[in-house]
């Protein structure tokens, strides 16, 4: 797609490799974004990744240095956890949030909350079968149950 847009020079596995890469490194995968002004490859990392990234060696998080804090994520998201109670399927997601828009429900929803490392497909191997279902992982849980301890706001 990038190579017929005139945006990369030759047909290559560079994007393939990164998003590799971030798997086996345990981080989450890249979001790829194509708009006028180009190709945007945005990571997201979380204080722990950081930590990794930076050499100090553990996955935890360093006391004093960085606050416990519940992760910044879109209301878009927050609706996904809140309706995400078991397995569920695409379909059955979309009409829990009272969502059409198949286009809109992926970008806004599904993908955000799967790259942030909060819900994961219960065949991984076949995301395209029909059988596809989505389910929180512990950190989506964690999150979620984070979220319901917060003070709403007046």
């Amino acid at each position: 797609m990038f190579f017929r847009a005139g945006e990369i020079e030759a047909w290559g596995r560079g994007i393939e490799r990164m998003c590799a890469a971030c798997r086996a490194a345990g981080f989450p995968e890249p979001v790829l974004t194509y708009e006028e002004t180009g190709l945007w490859v945005s990571f997201s990392f979380s204080r722990v990744y950081l930590n990794l990234i930076e050499g100090s060696g553990t996955p935890e998080v360093t006391p004093g240095v960085t606050p416990e804090v519940t992760p910044e994520v879109t209301p878009e998201v927050e609706r996904l956890l809140a309706v995400l109670k078991a397995a569920m399927s695409r379909a059955e997601i979309m009409a829990a949030l009272g969502l059409k828009d198949e286009k809109h429900f992926r970008e806004q929803y599904q993908q955000t909350a799967a790259t942030g490392g909060l819900i994961e497909m219960t065949i991984p191997d076949k995301p395209r079968s029909r059988l596809q279902k989505y389910r929180l992982t512990a950190a989506g849980l964690s999150l979620l149950q984070a979220l319901s301890k917060r003070p709403r706001s007046q």
